[in-house]
């Protein structure tokens, strides 16, 4: 049985992103109809179980 997944919970992170990466993350969040954190939480997601 494969061990339960950690839950991480970001209250609140800072982080410069360029303004293309920004402008790009404001469209994606436009188009998913969802906020920019969540934008951010889901790309975090993807990278740590890549690892």
């Amino acid at each position: 049985m494969a061990p339960p997944k950690k839950r991480i919970k970001l209250k609140r992170l800072d982080i410069q992103l360029e303004p293309s990466l920004l402008a790009w993350l404001r469209l994606e969040a436009k188009r998913r109809d969802v906020s920019m954190s969540e934008i951010i939480r889901c790309l975090l997601r993807k990278e740590l179980e890549s690892k």
